[in-house]
């Protein structure tokens, strides 16, 4: 029984105006507006910048996460660490501006302490993987920490562009590195991906999902079942895989995020009930 869960920030109207941004005067708040919607889980986020009112930066944080889990039941199965994409590990340790791989430490300590099991790194702007150098590199950082990593009981999950192929063998270049993919619909239809074939290739490596729309051809996030997204032939090849992690909304808000969000959770439901032959 697949988790539905939604990214944090999704619920609340974004001081920022950005699509994707830490809801710092509501971040408590969310976990009841997550559990009043119908949901199970919400997806943290770890900023590109250093934040003190993001509660992950603090003992005092992890405690009232904890806290505010338990009181709505709304489990925290993943963190996304936005902070990569300006801070990348795909360079060499000498070219990194500060030790971005302390930062990775921390972190998943961190991710420790809340008993989170997933840590996703996305590879876009600055960290997008472009060539074997980055890939090297990349590489290279994570069996440098495989030891943390492998402590705190945390796998890295990895969401990129690359072409179901070579993300199977950047995969396997990581076989000894506790590891994973995180596959987003989304996105993988904004790069001309074909979504089921892609989920299938890469079954043995998929831990974590994310659900979004987006129009093809590098098109922006839209509403679920609005876009270039063949929702379809994604659920029928999760469901083949058997595929039971959760599914973290990664979707646009609207003008009303509780509405759109409650409409979005309605969407993802149906699509696994039709696929399990249950609708």
């Amino acid at each position: 029984m697949n988790t539905i869960g939604i990214i944090q920030g999704r619920l609340t109207l974004p001081h920022t105006g950005e699509l994707q941004c830490f809801p710092a005067d509501h971040w408590q708040k969310e976990f009841e507006l997550a559990e009043n919607c119908g949901f199970h889980a919400i997806e943290l986020i770890f900023e590109k910048q250093k934040n003190t009112g993001n509660p992950l930066w603090t003992s005092k944080g992890i405690d009232e996460l904890k806290r505010l889990s338990d009181k709505h039941h709304i489990i925290i199965p993943s963190v996304c660490a936005d902070y990569f994409m300006s801070n990348p590990l795909t360079v060499s340790r000498l070219e990194r501006n500060s030790d971005t791989l302390v930062v990775l430490s921390f972190l998943l300590k961190q991710c420790e302490a809340l008993n989170v099991k997933s840590l996703v790194i996305p590879f876009f702007e600055s960290g997008e993987i472009t060539s074997e150098t980055h890939i090297k590199y990349l590489v290279q950082n994570l069996v440098a920490i495989q030891k943390e990593i492998e402590c705190a009981n945390v796998k890295i999950v990895l969401e990129t562009s690359l072409p179901g192929k070579a993300m199977k063998s950047l995969m396997e270049r990581l076989e000894n590195v506790p590891s994973g993919i995180c596959y987003d619909t989304g996105n993988t239809t904004a790069f001309g991906h074909q979504v089921g074939s892609d989920i299938q290739l890469l079954s043995s490596y998929i831990v974590h999902v994310h659900i979004k729309d987006r129009q093809k051809n590098g098109g922006p996030n839209v509403f679920l079942g609005t876009g270039g997204t063949d929702f379809k032939d994604a659920f029928r090849a999760l469901r083949t895989i058997g595929y039971d992690g959760p599914m973290i909304l990664e979707t646009v808000r609207g003008n009303d995020p509780i509405a759109t969000a409650k409409q979005h959770l309605q969407f993802v439901q149906d699509g696994i009930k039709r696929q399990a032959g249950v609708a």
